[in-house]
């Protein structure tokens, strides 16, 4: 389980969370909260509804 993320066009970032050897989900939440809440920063998802949804269980406002 993780975080897809990408800026620039043929650059994609995983990001593990939960997983062995995988980062913290709430510090990787924390980390990113500026990034998803941030109404100035476009956001493409690939599957929207699940990702939303995902998100806001993880207490962000997207």
């Amino acid at each position: 389980v993780g975080i897809s993320l990408t800026a620039t066009a043929g650059t994609a970032y995983y990001i593990p969370v939960n997983v062995e050897d995988g980062l913290d989900e709430k510090e990787v939440i924390e980390v990113l909260r500026p990034l998803f809440e941030d109404s100035h920063i476009l956001k493409i998802a690939h599957n929207y509804k699940f990702d939303f949804m995902m998100l806001k269980r993880a207490g962000l406002e997207v």
